[in-house]
């Protein structure tokens, strides 16, 4: 089922048919196409999964459904971290995922949320000043989320798999003198990497304000997994907001509490892997895969400082 083609009511009416219980006295947060964020009016939601058998192969199917557990398993595994080091940004599993025989969802689990806090997307527009502190503030509890999910022993991620970012790849549809300087810049990505845990999904909607307290936490962590390079939770809010005020912010304040800092070049490096070293992407009518030329010569440009290799 894809909740994120249908209304807001829609989505109400399926879920109160098949689940009265869960939904008695809630409201829906948010929603999209894998999952609805239920909020029952105290200070607990809940996360819905929606059955995906009409966007998924089977085989896909079969691992999302297994996906409820593993995520209530990493976010048990960060709230155990977190309450160690006094660290509050993230929200606590109240329940273990119960599944559902309904054909529109699958399963769900509560979980606490923070006094006060509303989903970010409120930052609809982040080049305005006074929302330059929720950037800040997404800085700092994304550094945290960093620090706590490091610490958590490697054999307790053992049924997720540690992932290796994309070395930066030299392509035939581009210039010898630009792969060149696709070399150079891979060689400073394999210097600069910071390994650790990541989120692996860091976007507006999976981050929390709390403007009441003047903080932010961090929400939807079944992506979690230990990585060579925890910049790569950074790149797509440094490709959507690029060199604004608000992105500033946010990487000041990720340096000001992380234990290693990540520098913009290190970012335009990770995009730079992402773009040339993924095995699938974007590709034209005759299945030649299209890349975004003037982003990969912007990004090696800014990089020639530190590549000392000027395309």
């Amino acid at each position: 089922m894809q909740m994120g083609n249908k209304g807001l009511r829609e989505c109400f009416s399926a879920l109160a048919a098949c689940a009265p219980r869960l939904m008695e006295g809630a409201t829906i947060l948010t929603y999209g196409t894998s999952c609805v964020i239920i909020d029952h009016g105290d200070e607990t939601v809940s996360k819905v999964f929606c059955s995906a058998d009409d966007i998924f192969p089977p085989e896909l199917t079969d691992l999302l459904m297994r996906e409820p557990r593993a995520e209530a398993s990493i976010l048990r595994l960060l709230n155990a971290q977190a309450g160690q080091e006094k660290a509050s940004l993230l929200p606590l599993l109240l329940s273990e995922p119960a599944y559902m025989a309904t054909r529109d969802f699958y399963a769900h689990y509560r979980m606490s949320k923070m006094p006060g806090q509303t989903l970010c997307v409120l930052l609809d527009n982040p080049f305005d000043g006074a929302r330059d502190d929720y950037f800040a503030w997404s800085g700092k509890a994304l550094a945290d989320f960093h620090r706590v999910a490091a610490s958590i022993p490697a054999a307790d991620f053992s049924f997720r798999p540690m992932r290796k970012t994309p070395e930066i790849q030299p392509h035939s549809a581009l210039d010898d003198e630009t792969n060149a300087a696709l070399a150079a810049a891979n060689r400073y990505l394999q210097t600069a990497k910071i390994p650790g845990a990541a989120h692996g999904d860091i976007h507006l909607g999976n981050i929390m304000i709390d403007r009441h307290y003047g903080r932010a936490g961090l929400i939807d962590v079944a992506t979690c997994h230990r990585t060579d390079n925890i910049a790569v939770d950074c790149v797509r809010l440094y490709t959507e907001f690029s060199d604004s005020p608000a992105m500033t912010q946010f990487l000041e304040s990720y340096n000001e509490t992380a234990a290693q800092p990540v520098s913009k070049d290190l970012l335009r490096a990770t995009r730079l892997g992402l773009m040339t070293g993924l095995p699938f992407g974007p590709v034209d009518a005759h299945g030649v895969l299209r890349l975004d030329r003037e982003q990969i010569a912007e990004d090696l440009r800014s990089l020639a400082p530190v590549t000392g290799f000027h395309p």
